[in-house]
């Protein structure tokens, strides 16, 4: 009562200095007492929050998008609530669903698309990567949508609501009825958010119904029975409260799905989950921690980050975008090394920072932060070896490829391998063949068909004696 008498007086006589631009903390002040918080101090918090709850129900009170808000009173005859009551019918669980799609979507920087399932592209440890994503109702889902038989993993986040009589909990018991059917699982992740409470589910579907009003050229429909100087401030208000519910709305979301909120009025107390339950792997032995993190993308990058940690242990972890110009840049000077008969090269001031970015985590030698010269490593070579020698096969780059993950999975991109294994090949002056033929490989074309054959090189009296007779022959 006294918060909102504050407000009117400021809206009557706003010439008055203690009344001007009045925000949270001036407030809390004007009303000392009469707001009461369990840690003092924050009272203007519990100010705030309010106004944004009074905010979402009528479009007069107005709070601005600053950090430390104003918040003011708009005074005015003009009945929103009839413009309200023609579109209630749009309120229905499919446009609650497409609205918290389109918001949630908007929050994990994925480009809305109307697909069933979405490819997701990101970057983990400056590699590109990919997850297969659906939004849905795990409850209802069959089991095919829950198998994953690709390379990539697969992300299924479900619906912060469902239908009467069902909670989060019958999404928990159906990944188990799976698991039990399935006992080797699959390379899917699911984000199991906590439910919406009533108060929240009266702030989506009331955004619901205004944002259907206020989309296109609906609005004059809607509003036709008002004089035209009533329109645009009804607009101005509808607009206004739109606004304050968005805000309401992602603070819900951002509770629902894992994030640390201080909005206690967000979530369904009687079906809540604990932070651990709303993050869960379909791969038996990895169990994912909540991740932390600021907002919702972070934190999906975050999940699907553990869950690549988990499946590539020894994934190195690179300062650069790994691109394939970036890789042929850095080949270049491991090939001019690999020829050097100390392994030592000269690197120019603007490849220095690619060496020590790309080559020192792939373990391709070592280029010092004060070092000129890049210095090429046996860590391959020795590896290569020692495991071409315990199979006894012939040396393909298929194989090659095979043993870059042992003993534990690196899950590098195709460029990465194919700098490592063309590093190898220039190291024990390997030449590539194919079906009996010579091939020349590259950082994008590596088959794995292709053999690798050791050139056996002549000592170094030969070769002298060679040098010398082309010369006197060939001039």
């Amino acid at each position: 009562d006294r918060l909102v008498k504050t407000l009117l007086l400021a809206a009557l006589v706003p010439e008055v200095e203690s009344l001007r631009a009045l925000n949270a903390e001036k407030l809390a002040a004007l009303n000392h007492g009469t707001i009461r918080t369990p840690i003092p101090g924050r009272e203007s918090q519990e100010v705030l929050r309010r106004c944004r709850s009074w905010a979402a129900a009528v479009g007069e009170v107005r709070i601005g998008e600053e950090m430390n808000p104003g918040i003011s009173l708009q005074l005015t005859g003009v009945d929103t609530e009839s413009i309200i009551e023609q579109a209630r019918k749009e309120d229905n669980q499919g446009n609650r669903i497409r609205l918290v799609r389109e918001m949630l979507f908007s929050e994990l920087g994925i480009e809305e698309r109307n697909e069933f399932f979405l490819d997701y592209e990101f970057l983990w440890k400056n590699t590109s990567r990919k997850c297969e994503l659906l939004f849905r109702n795990i409850r209802e889902l069959p089991d095919s949508s829950l198998d994953n038989d690709g390379e990539d993993w697969k992300l299924i986040i479900d619906w912060p609501f469902d239908e009467a009589g069902h909670g989060p909990r019958d999404d928990l018991s159906k990944l188990q009825e799976y698991l039990e059917k399935r006992p080797n699982g699959a390379k899917t992740l699911c984000w199991i958010p906590s439910f919406f409470s009533q108060d929240a589910m009266k702030d989506l579907g009331m955004l619901v119904v205004l944002q259907h009003i206020l989309s296109g050229e609906r609005f004059g429909q809607y509003a036709n029975h008002l004089s035209p100087t009533d329109r645009q401030s009804a607009k101005a208000l509808l607009e206004n409260q739109r606004s304050v519910l968005r805000h309401r709305v992602k603070s819900h979301l951002e509770a629902a799905y894992g994030l640390e909120t201080n909005d206690q009025h967000s979530l369904d107390t009687t079906h809540d989950l604990e932070m651990g339950e709303r993050f869960i792997s379909m791969v038996p032995g990895f169990e994912p921690q909540p991740p932390p993190a600021a907002n919702l993308g972070a934190a999906m990058q975050e999940f699907l980050g553990e869950a690549l940690d988990h499946e590539f242990p020894a994934a190195p972890a690179f300062e650069t975008e790994v691109r394939p110009t970036v890789i042929k840049k850095v080949y270049e000077v491991v090939q001019e090394a690999a020829r050097a008969k100390d392994g030592r090269v000269f690197v120019d001031t603007n490849r220095r920072g690619l060496l020590r970015q790309i080559a020192n985590p792939l373990l391709l030698g070592e280029m010092a932060y004060d070092a000129t010269h890049f210095v090429l490593g046996q860590h391959w070579k020795n590896h290569f070896t020692r495991k071409a020698a315990e199979s006894g096969e012939t040396v393909t780059v298929g194989r090659l490829r095979r043993w870059l993950d042992e003993p534990r999975a690196m899950g590098l991109p195709k460029e990465a391998q194919h700098l490592v294994i063309l590093a190898f090949a220039d190291q024990t002056n390997r030449t590539f063949f194919l079906h009996g033929g010579p091939y020349a490989g590259s950082i994008t074309d590596l088959p794995d068909a292709l053999e690798l054959r050791e050139q056996r090189l002549p000592d170094e009296a030969s070769w002298n004696c060679a040098v010398t007779r082309a010369g006197h022959i060939l001039g």
